[in-house]
């Protein structure tokens, strides 16, 4: 007869060296600022033409609460 697993196996503990989180943290740090800065520049380019086409008040709606929320936290 089969002993049935334990509730909670051992998981061997994973070690990354200090190099490399640091590299992995700057990594995303330098995507998440071009993704707001790139939110930002869509953001101005929408209410430079809303005059034009309307339908570019939504996506500015849009980006502007995408940045306020990333910026916010």
């Amino acid at each position: 007869m089969s002993r049935p697993a334990p509730a909670f196996a051992q998981i061997a503990p994973v070690r990354i060296d200090a190099d490399a989180k640091l590299a992995a943290l700057r990594r995303t740090k330098f995507l998440a600022t071009t993704a707001l800065a790139l939110c930002v520049l869509v953001f101005a380019a929408a209410k430079s033409f809303e005059g034009r086409f309307a339908w570019l008040g939504f996506v500015a709606a849009f980006v502007a609460e995408t940045v306020l929320n990333v910026a916010g936290g």
